[in-house]
């Protein structure tokens, strides 16, 4: 299924806002089991080629750091199972996103039932700032 994206930036203080989502014909349980691991983006293996887990803090717990592609630096800052969302923070990555260009930057991820069928309603948003 095509994802549903809107797209929303502004100017000033807050200087960029995405938001998208998506129907998964899968079960919360089953979407949830597939993307929870901070460390394991094997679902996302067209855009993510590389991960490495930094530290010893596992990747379904408060506060683990990867690295995507050796690029992109991210921690996880949020994670609620039992309400299937996690929040992360990307510290530092190429270009536009080191972190000499922005700070506060925010994805924030929610899963929720759907419908009557199991299906599962996927939202990805974020927020950054501008240094």
């Amino acid at each position: 299924m095509t994802p549903n994206i809107f797209l929303k930036f502004e100017t000033g203080e807050e200087t960029g806002k995405t938001y998208q989502s998506t129907v998964v014909n899968a079960t919360i349980e089953k979407i949830w089991d597939t993307i929870s691991n901070f460390h394991n983006m094997d679902w996302a293996s067209n855009f993510i080629t590389k991960v490495e887990a930094v530290g010893e803090i596992s990747g379904t717990e408060k506060g683990s750091k990867r690295i995507l592609n050796d690029a992109f630096h991210e921690t996880l800052l949020e994670v609620n199972a039992e309400n299937y969302n996690f929040t992360y923070s990307i510290d530092d990555g190429p270009c536009s996103l080191s972190s000499s260009e922005i700070n506060n930057y925010r994805a924030h991820i929610q899963l929720t039932p759907a419908t009557l069928d199991n299906s599962t309603l996927v939202e990805w948003s974020s927020q950054l700032g501008k240094q």
